[in-house]
């Protein structure tokens, strides 16, 4: 039974972890769009940062709404 709780409580440190390191990478994809270091299609656009195509204005491949 302490092994089953151990499990379980590492479990639910990794899945904060997971979670807090998606939302960092997120952030470092938006920052590194914003500065024209990597530029990305209108598809991967609409499913990276749910942009429609009425809301993109390029300006130098970035995004702005």
């Amino acid at each position: 039974v302490d092994e089953a709780g151990d499990r379980f409580g590492r479990l639910l440190l990794l899945g904060t972890v997971l979670a807090t390191m998606a939302v960092e990478m997120k952030e470092a994809v938006v920052v590194a769009d914003f500065f024209d270091q990597i530029t990305f299609s209108p598809f991967a656009k609409q499913l990276l940062f749910n942009v429609k195509k009425e809301q993109q204005k390029t300006d130098n491949g970035s995004i702005s709404e």
